[in-house]
């Protein structure tokens, strides 16, 4: 049953949702809420929702019954238009980064900015510079390669600085440093914590497995097993 909060910037209200290839929720009941400069972990096995919870708060599904606030609106109810306009307002990092092959880092990296602000090549990269910043990374340290060229751990932060050039008030982040050795996972879930330091974002992460020395979030909602063998619901 969903409990009386303050809303925040991200609002989940007896949430559930029922994926119509299986017979039970793949979340149930789900309530919680992320004020500004808040981070909340969302873990459990593969199959429990946590990706699922996150394409929620981006309008990428419907939910069954309760509701999700996104900056005070539920993305399920608005136009093409508004929930794009909504989206410039949440980064968002999928597992991996999910940048495009066929572009270069650097365009990956603009590609938010051209998209949505049309912005010259100066404006560009001055905003680019500017999210490579908050991640300690030099913009003209950025390879002129496309990704399958780069390290992992550049393709991570190009990732996530992509995720923070339009200036979002919300940072939703898919199993961050997946794939990253001990030491290079370790450094990522460093920035994310001094990212909330230098930028009062709510974040909504999903995250299987959550090692004491991940420090970044403030509440941790374990989820429960819902599907068995559903690895892309995560």
């Amino acid at each position: 049953m969903a409990t009386q909060h303050d809303p925040g910037l991200v609002d989940f209200i007896g949430v559930t949702y029922h994926d119509p290839r299986f017979p039970q929720p793949l979340l149930e009941d789900i309530d919680f809420s992320i004020a500004p400069g808040e981070a909340v972990t969302l873990t459990g096995p593969s199959g429990s929702g946590k990706t699922t919870a996150l394409g929620l708060a981006l309008g990428a599904s419907q939910i069954s019954r309760g509701e999700v606030l996104v900056l005070g609106r539920n993305p399920s109810r608005l136009s093409g238009a508004e929930l794009t306009q909504l989206r410039t307002r949440v980064g968002y990092v999928a597992q991996h980064g999910a940048l495009l092959g066929n572009l270069s880092l650097l365009d990956n990296l603009a590609l938010p900015l051209r998209y949505h602000r049309h912005t010259d090549e100066r404006q560009t990269s001055t905003l680019m510079a500017a999210a490579c910043a908050l991640l300690d990374l030099d913009l003209d340290d950025v390879p002129r390669v496309q990704p399958a060229m780069a390290s992992a751990e550049m393709r991570h932060l190009v990732a996530l600085a992509k995720a923070l050039v339009l200036e979002p008030l919300i940072l939703l982040l898919d199993e961050p440093g997946s794939g990253l050795g001990g030491n290079a996972a370790r450094e990522y879930w460093r920035l994310l914590t001094q990212l909330r330091s230098r930028r009062p974002l709510a974040m909504l992460i999903a995250a299987t497995d959550l090692p004491s020395d991940r420090i970044a979030a403030d509440r941790t909602i374990a989820l429960p097993p819902r599907v068995e063998h559903v690895r892309e619901r995560g």
